[in-house]
Order: C-alpha cells, then sequence, then structure tokens
C-alpha cells in the first residue's frame, strides 16, 4: 500500500498544508485544564489512481496520537465547523477565528483559508487562535 504525505493509504489521497496549534478542554470537561499540542493538516481529497478530486478535508492530530479526521465536499470552512464539533463531543475545541460566526471568506479567497473579521483590519487565516481578537496572543 502506498501513503501519501499525511499518512494515509488506500485509494483517498490527502495534499495540503499543516501547522501546529492548541487544543483547549471545553468548559465542563473532564479532561482537565490545560491545552495540548496538535496539527492541523487541511487540504484537498482525491481517489483512485487518476487523482479525481472529492472534496476538503481538515485533520487534528495530537501529539499523543489522537486524530479527527472530516471530509466536506465543497468548503474547508465547513471542514472546519464540523472538526469542532466532533473536537467538542471529546471535550476539546481548537478554539480558532475560523469557528468564529462573523469570520468570512471573500470570493477571492474561498477555500485558501484566509478570511476577514470585522474586528481585524487585516486578512486573517481561519486556524490563527481566537485571542487574535483581543491581541492577548
Amino acid at each position: 500500500m502506498r501513503y501519501n504525505e499525511f499518512g494515509s493509504g488506500g485509494w483517498r489521497h490527502y495534499s495540503g498544508q499543516e501547522r501546529p496549534c492548541g487544543l483547549t478542554p471545553i468548559s465542563g470537561s473532564p479532561l482537565g485544564a490545560g491545552s495540548r499540542e496538535a496539527h492541523v493538516q487541511w487540504g484537498s481529497v482525491t481517489t483512485g489512481r487518476q487523482r479525481v478530486w472529492v472534496g476538503y478535508f481538515m485533520q487534528v492530530i495530537q501529539d499523543d496520537g489522537n486524530e479527527w479526521l472530516v471530509e466536506h465536499p465543497h468548503s474547508t470552512r465547513a471542514a472546519l465547523t464540523m472538526i469542532e464539533a466532533d473536537l467538542n463531543k471529546d471535550g476539546w475545541s481548537l478554539g480558532v477565528i475560523g469557528i468564529d460566526p462573523e469570520w468570512r471568506e471573500s470570493g477571492l479567497s474561498a477555500n485558501s483559508g484566509w478570511g476577514y473579521h470585522p474586528d481585524i483590519g487585516r486578512a486573517v487565516h481561519m486556524l490563527e487562535p481566537m485571542c487574535t481578537l483581543s491581541r492577548d496572543c
């Protein structure tokens, strides 16, 4: 079996970008206080020998080996929302600006990961920490 750059095998191929991030326990979670190191990967999903385009993916890999993977046929933002929901079920949150309902993509930046928030006067990546809003990072 041949593996792609993100370690998945078989007929699905994941290619894109990677960025370190922190996972924070959501309030009321039995996980305790403190964040954990993780990596987020996102990009395109193709399938088969001809690499037919299927959609977008988002994957979170904790340093201790836990993984979450979602795919969406139309949108990286939708994939981000889906993976945040999966993380929340397990007591975690990415805490990134892309999950804020006021963060928006433009027609030119759609599915690139870049967008705008009304409280920030510049383009901001959807995986920037939420503390970017308060400038406490």
